[in-house]
């Protein structure tokens, strides 16, 4: 009876953890942001960020003051590039830029 109780338990934790994550349906799009910052976002067919995701430790300095879940996908990345720009993590004027699609 307690074993069952336990197994029971566990697998009713593991179902709450689960439920309360960010998800993402198939028909969402990842977009990665590398500017070192690294930034990840997904974004719903109807190009809304539901999920920003820093992926080192400037991505979290640059995310720490951006609400960016809601946003239009084009208004996020606006406002990450100012950001960045605010932070001194892209230079203006510096003839080195690389984008990748």
């Amino acid at each position: 009876m307690k074993k069952g109780l336990a197994i029971l338990f566990v697998v009713t934790s593991i179902i709450a953890v689960f439920a309360f994550l960010p998800r993402a349906n198939a028909t969402d799009t990842y977009v990665t942001l590398d500017i070192n910052p690294s930034v990840e976002l997904i974004v719903t067919p109807g190009d809304r960020v539901i999920y920003a995701n820093a992926l080192n430790e400037d991505g979290v300095v640059l995310l720490a003051d951006l609400e960016l879940v809601g946003k239009k996908i084009d208004v996020a990345v606006t406002l990450i590039i100012d950001k960045s720009i605010e932070l001194g993590f892209i230079v203006e004027g510096d003839d080195e830029t690389i984008v990748s699609v």
